[in-house]
C-alpha cells in the first residue's frame, strides 16, 4: 500500500521537535579526539545552512578569481 497525504496514518505522525537536544562528535583540529557538540535540532539545521552558504560562497569566489577547483577522483 502507497501512503498518500491523505491518509490519517501519515497525517498523525509527529512532527519532528525543534527543540530536542542532538550531541555529535566533531573533529577538532591538532587533537586526536573529537569533541562533544551538542545543540537543539533547530540550531543544528541552522548551523548547517550557515556552512553551506560558507561553502557556496567559497566556491563561487574560486570560479571567479579564475583559479579552478580540483576535481574529485
Amino acid at each position: 500500500m502507497i501512503a498518500h497525504a491523505a491518509d490519517p496514518a501519515v497525517a498523525a505522525k509527529p512532527i519532528a521537535d525543534p527543540d530536542k537536544k542532538i550531541c555529535r562528535a566533531e573533529d577538532v583540529t591538532g587533537s586526536l579526539f573529537p569533541k562533544r557538540v551538542c545543540h537543539t535540532r533547530a540550531e543544528w539545521a541552522e548551523i548547517g545552512a550557515s556552512r553551506q552558504t560558507a561553502a557556496e560562497r567559497y566556491i563561487s569566489q574560486k570560479e571567479m578569481s579564475g583559479h579552478a577547483l580540483p576535481l574529485p577522483n
